[in-house]
């Protein structure tokens, strides 16, 4: 999908956007139990004019371009939706750039809301171990144009992570009553699974 995203951008209806944040989400397949179904949410900027010019991309075009993006023709849908700035109400500040625009719209809290949804976290943990698993070191959030360094202000540093011990850990309680425990390592990082800290139900006689 990766990929697909950078060749979509190389073409030549993608020059009329001025900016773009791209998450991704991965969710449990309603149909095939087991499955993910990894997709992308993305904003994209671009000028006022583009709605009333020739270079407006239709529902139809962002489909076709996609699935030649992903050169993947069985894609059915994509979903595109007008985010526009929320006008200030009566005593708040007006704002003053495009950054802040998007950010009073709710459009980048929408597109940013969540990698993988809570109750796909808890309904099947061995979905959720998985999917962790195999996403590991992917890339869930990117940026490009004019809004390229929107997220930094929000991202943790290095020293942050590093301020955390080899002791930090966390637990996470699931829906069978298992609590599946990790750690934080400062060579690494990173969380791992730390499973001598798992806690399991006990069963009443």
């Amino acid at each position: 999908m990766n990929t697909a995203w950078n060749r979509l951008r190389g073409r030549k209806e993608f020059k009329v956007i001025q900016g773009w944040i791209r998450a991704t989400e991965v969710t449990q397949e309603e149909h095939r139990k087991g499955y993910a179904h990894p997709h992308f949410h993305v904003l994209l900027m671009v000028p006022s004019s583009y709605f009333k010019t020739s270079k407006y991309i239709t529902h139809d075009r962002w489909l076709e371009l996609w699935q030649e993006a992903m050169r993947d023709p069985s894609i059915t849908n994509v979903n595109i939706r007008t985010v526009k700035p929320r006008k200030p109400k009566e005593g708040e500040t007006v704002v003053d750039s495009t950054v802040q625009a998007l950010e009073a719209s709710g459009g980048v809290s929408e597109t940013l809301k969540y990698s993988v949804k809570p109750s796909d976290m808890i309904s099947d943990p061995d979905w959720f171990l998985e999917m962790t698993r195999q996403v590991h070191k992917k890339r869930f959030l990117a940026t490009g144009g004019a809004l390229k360094d929107m997220l930094k202000e929000t991202e943790e540093s290095e020293e942050d992570l590093l301020l955390k011990s080899e002791d930090d850990s966390s637990t996470e309680i699931l829906s069978d009553g298992y609590l599946y425990a990790f750690n934080w390592r400062s060579d690494d990082r990173m969380y791992r699974r730390y499973e001598k800290g798992d806690v399991f139900p006990t069963v009443d006689e």
